[in-house]
């Protein structure tokens, strides 16, 4: 460079015919150099001691080409400052949307906040309710066992019962004296036919000696059995005493 009275050297014009080629997806993507060069400013720009050095421009293509929007603007040839502050634009106007619209649902926002909360009241109020409600049940439960068990015991109680009255109406036939067998008794003659009374007046002797006859049962039939046997006597006297 020369002193202040002199003039300066003339900067040497920037130039290339050269396509730069990378290849990308289905097609190459062709940047025309030429083109980015006439946008640029270079008065203010000394090369004359130093030489433009791009070789890793091909490097950095070949690493953003896989992204869309990069390989859409390089193959519309868009300028990228313009087109970066076209994004910024988009991504401030897209933000004041959104806050525009959240202050206009803000109250919608409120009134489902409030919604939510009443919704939470509910189901707190259904759930205490379904606890009472389950407390309830484990006492039903409770009593419906108690039934169970005071009807399987009613039930053993009868079945008791039953036994004993089929014993006891057994007992009671066994000792019955009828006035039908009263008088097939008393009335009848020895034979075929007095077999069948005198067989029941047999059982109905031994059923009364098993008995403790301090019972009022066995006391009572005792005059009446004492009669029937010394009337069977009888009657087998008549029946063999013209025999001898």
């Amino acid at each position: 460079m020369s002193g202040d009275g002199q003039e300066k050297e003339a900067k040497p014009e920037l130039t290339t015919d050269k396509m730069l080629e990378v290849a990308g997806g289905e097609e190459d993507i062709k940047i025309d150099f030429n083109e980015i060069l006439k946008e640029l400013n270079f008065e203010d720009l000394d090369i004359t001691t130093e030489s433009v050095d791009l070789t890793d421009v091909d490097g950095l293509l070949r690493q953003f080409q896989d992204n869309q929007v990069v390989r859409d603007a390089l193959e519309k040839n868009v300028n990228l400052g313009k087109y970066g502050k076209k994004i910024e634009q988009d991504i401030s106007r897209q933000e004041m949307s959104s806050i525009e619209d959240y202050i206009t649902h803000s109250q919608d926002l409120v009134d489902l906040h409030d919604q939510i909360k009443n919704c939470d009241h509910l189901l707190e109020e259904m759930q205490t309710m379904l606890s009472r409600f389950q407390a309830h049940l484990k006492s039903i439960s409770g009593d419906i066992r108690h039934l169970q068990d005071k009807s399987m015991s009613m039930n053993v109680q009868l079945n008791n019962k039953k036994d004993t009255e089929k014993q006891l109406e057994k007992y009671i036939r066994s000792l019955e004296l009828r006035q039908e067998f009263i008088d097939q008794i008393t009335s009848g003659r020895v034979g075929k036919a007095y077999i069948e009374p005198l067989t029941e007046l047999n059982g109905k002797l031994e059923t009364h000696s098993s008995m403790d006859h301090n019972w009022c049962a066995a006391r009572d039939i005792a005059p009446d059995l004492e009669i029937l046997k010394q009337r069977v006597r009888l009657c087998f006297q008549n029946f063999f005493s013209p025999l001898f």
